[in-house]
């Protein structure tokens, strides 16, 4: 996937999951044999931020994850995952970029119980995928965003990013 984006003119990504792979901390280049490992690509991957301070009881590791913690807990409970993350960078001596990802679904309300896809289909998603949805989300991406412009933070598109 990563070397067809450099093909078709990507500047960034944002797709590696520092959670599960948990060695990129910061951004870089991918190598085309390897893309969890540096290389020579002109395509920047920018890691997922995830709390590496986080000891996971999870095979994946996804509750390092910073996914869906703003929106099923709040905008304070993520800011505790951002210091550690930022302390855990800053510790060793790398520059600190937060790269955060929401789905468009996160932000309309979502009734609870079955959805209807189809004349003849529905599904019912799990509950942890569909809480606190809409306003709430919000609210909170509100709240996140005051929390990281009173900390001085720089906020930037992947492209730019990959431009610096």
């Amino acid at each position: 996937m990563i070397r067809s984006l450099e093909n078709l003119g990507y500047k960034a990504d944002a797709s590696y999951p520092l959670y599960f792979y948990g060695e990129q901390l910061i951004p870089y280049h991918p190598s085309k044999d390897d893309w969890t490992k540096e290389g020579n690509m002109k395509i920047l991957e920018i890691p997922n931020f995830a709390d590496m301070t986080v000891e996971s009881k999870d095979q994946y590791g996804r509750d390092r994850d910073q996914w869906p913690k703003f929106r099923t807990e709040s905008a304070e409970k993520l800011m505790i995952h951002i210091r550690n993350h930022i302390n855990y960078v800053k510790n060793k001596g790398l520059p600190v970029v937060l790269c955060f990802y929401f789905h468009p679904w996160e932000f309309v309300e979502i009734p609870k119980g079955p959805i209807r896809v189809s004349p003849k289909g529905s599904v019912l998603p799990d509950e942890y995928t569909i809480k606190n949805c809409g306003d709430y989300v919000l609210a909170q991406l509100e709240k996140l965003i005051d929390y990281l412009k009173s900390m001085g933070v720089v906020f930037m598109e992947a492209r730019e990013l990959a431009e610096k």
